[in-house]
Formats: structure tokens, sequence, C-alpha cells
């Protein structure tokens, strides 16, 4: 049986500027459930099923290859938008925070 993708997660991605133009260089990973997308920084939409899924977030800095990675186990429910925000601190081996909008 085909699962329907009737659910969305919107998840902003951000940084703090310090310095400014440093992480604007590289580009954040949003794995959803295993199936990895390489964004830009800001707010991104993915189609899911509704139920439980386990979001991860990262990105590369110099030698490190998944700097600041963190996960959210969410619910999202059927036909709603669940919002979330991932933000990096500024400690380099920190964990990004995520919370639900």
């Amino acid at each position: 049986m085909t699962q329907i993708e009737n659910a969305i997660l919107e998840i902003k991605t951000s940084f703090i500027p310090f310095p400014p133009w440093l992480q604007a260089l590289v580009c954040p990973v949003i794995d959803i459930d295993g199936a990895r997308y390489k964004k830009y920084w800001g707010t991104h939409t993915f189609k899911v099923t509704s139920g439980k899924h386990t979001v991860r977030a990262w990105h590369r800095w110099f030698f490190f290859s998944q700097c600041h990675l963190s996960e959210i186990t969410v619910d999202v429910p059927e036909d709603t938008t669940l919002q979330l925000h991932w933000s990096t601190p500024i400690m380099v081996m920190s964990p990004g925070e995520w919370s639900q909008l």
C-alpha cells in the first residue's frame, strides 16, 4: 500500500552571524527519515506522510563533516503544516538547536 504525503514539514535554518560571512559559505543538510536534502539557509517545505518523523540537520565546516549535528522527532498530524526552526550556536562543536514554532 502506497503512503500518501498528506502533511508538510516547514523547516527554517539559520545561523548566528559570527563572523557574519563564514557560515553563509556552507549549506545545511536536512535529513528527514534518512532522506538528505542539501539546502541554502532559509525556509524550506517538505511533503511528508502524517505521523512520526526524525529530522536531523548539520553542515560541513572545514574538517568537520557534520558540524552542529542535532535531531528532533516530531509527530506531524494529517493535513497540517508543522513548522520547525534549526539554528546553529556560536561554538562549532555544539549541537544545533531545534524549536517547534
